[in-house]
């Protein structure tokens, strides 16, 4: 049997189950394993992956502390060193969208594989 995947998952604030606009302002955190939708996607994964760990972070926060939340999450990535991200999806939600994008970006800099999901329309 092959090694499973290590797949961090990336979501905001609402879908860290964290709370609504409200929170929108919360920091880039990183939680242990699977987290909100992050449980289904283990379920999809099954044998050959493993969600190692969620980072969340609110839409405002990163959208207004651009340089701050990518520090961060490059930081991540290179304590963590998954296999892959998965970001979202975003679904129609700009400012998610514009993060779940950068995100993908900044894993793709440090040479992890990144994928997202959103509306066509969606600015990220």
């Amino acid at each position: 049997m092959s090694t499973p995947l290590r797949v961090v998952h990336y979501v905001n604030q609402f879908f860290g189950g964290i709370g609504g606009e409200e929170k929108a302002n919360l920091q880039v955190e990183v939680r242990e394993g699977p987290v909100g939708p992050a449980r289904a996607l283990q379920q999809i994964l099954g044998d050959n992956g493993l969600v190692i760990a969620t980072i969340i972070c609110g839409d405002n926060y990163f959208s207004e502390n651009r340089e701050e939340a990518v520090e961060a999450v490059t930081k991540i990535f290179n304590e963590i060193n998954p296999d892959m991200v998965i970001a979202g999806p975003a679904f129609d939600a700009g400012r998610y969208g514009l993060a779940c994008g950068e995100v993908c970006q900044v894993a793709q800099n440090v040479g992890i594989s990144a994928v997202t999901g959103m509306h066509p329309e969606n600015p990220g």
